[in-house]
């Protein structure tokens, strides 16, 4: 798998990295994206969705992977989640002013992380 490093990467305070939760891990993908990148100075902010697995050790053990940054504790949240219980979250750890902005987005698409500035709609 390829793994890309997002342009201004050093200009990012805190990462917010989504992922669906396979059997109460992330989704294999985000590991060699963790794995590949510098969190070192960053703020990192697991979150996942999932039907049924609870967030279980997932963003322990991305962080192990890691190696770097300050990981908080992560949220999971179920797949038909609202837009508003995300923004009550974000206020609940302090990041409300997140909620709405413009972001960029990481996408896997046919193994590959590509990145797009988008409108978030829960974001």
């Amino acid at each position: 798998m390829e793994v890309v490093t997002p342009e201004n990467w050093a200009d990012y305070d805190v990462i917010f990295i989504g992922y669906p939760i396979w059997w109460q891990e992330a989704a294999w993908p985000i590991n060699d994206f963790v794995e590949e990148n510098d969190f070192s100075g960053k703020t990192v902010i697991p979150f996942a969705t999932s039907t049924s697995s609870d967030l279980g050790e997932s963003g322990n053990l991305l962080e192990g992977m890691a190696g770097t940054g300050n990981w908080e504790e992560g949220q999971r949240f179920i797949s038909s989640a609202t837009s508003s219980e995300v923004a009550e979250w974000l206020t609940e750890i302090g990041y409300e002013d997140f909620y709405g902005k413009r972001e960029q987005l990481f996408i896997l698409k046919r193994n590959k992380f590509w990145y797009n500035p988008l409108y978030l709609s829960i974001l």
